[in-house]
Order: structure tokens, then sequence, then C-alpha cells
């Protein structure tokens, strides 16, 4: 798995802990890791696409939130 995509996931556990909302946007995840949103935006898309990140307002253009899937908290664990 590439590096972004670690940063990625290990942002979204973070929330998970933190707030109670589990959601994250591409923009606070760019925030948090450093990372440009564009890489951010690349990492999210190849996670939903392996099934570990979920989008739960596809239709947006922007303001999308993420969470991490049950598959996705299990590969976190095993990184």
């Amino acid at each position: 798995m590439s590096k972004h995509r670690t940063k990625v996931l290990y942002s979204l556990e973070e929330e998970n802990r933190v707030n109670e909302s589990k959601l994250k946007r591409p923009s606070e995840i760019s925030h948090e890791t450093q990372m440009p949103l564009s890489d951010v935006s690349r990492a999210l898309r190849g996670l939903k696409e392996n099934s570990l990140v979920k989008c739960l307002n596809e239709d947006e253009k922007q303001g999308r939130l993420y969470e991490l899937t049950k598959l996705g908290k299990k590969v976190l664990k095993n990184i």
C-alpha cells in the first residue's frame, strides 16, 4: 500500500477515535497530513475502489465526507 494511502487511513482512524461523527473531508485530511489535496483525492479514490473507505455523499462535487469501512479498520490494524 502506498504511503499516501496509509497516511489517509491513519487520518480517518484518528478522527474515529476523537470525533463522534467519524467523518472527514478531503481538505481536512490534506491539512492534517500535510499532503497536497490532489494526492489525498487520488489516495481516497484508490482506497474506495478497494472498499477500505466509504464516501457518504457521492453526488456532491465539494465537501464529500469519508469514513473507514470495517475492512479498512482491519487493514489498518495489520499495517
